[in-house]
C-alpha cells in the first residue's frame, strides 16, 4: 500500500484530491508492469 500512501501524499502537496479511479489506474498500471517483469525474467 506505498503506493497508495505516495498517491495520496502527491495529493496533499498539490492540494488536489486524487479521485477514485485514478487511484486505481495507477495501482493498475504497477501491477501490470509488475506482471510483465516477471515474465520477461521466466523468459
Amino acid at each position: 500500500m506505498h503506493t497508495l500512501d505516495a498517491v495520496n501524499t502527491l495529493a496533499q502537496q498539490t492540494g488536489e484530491n486524487v479521485p477514485p479511479w485514478l487511484t486505481v489506474l495507477v495501482m493498475a498500471g504497477c501491477l501490470v508492469m509488475v506482471v510483465v517483469l516477471l515474465r520477461r525474467r521466466e523468459e
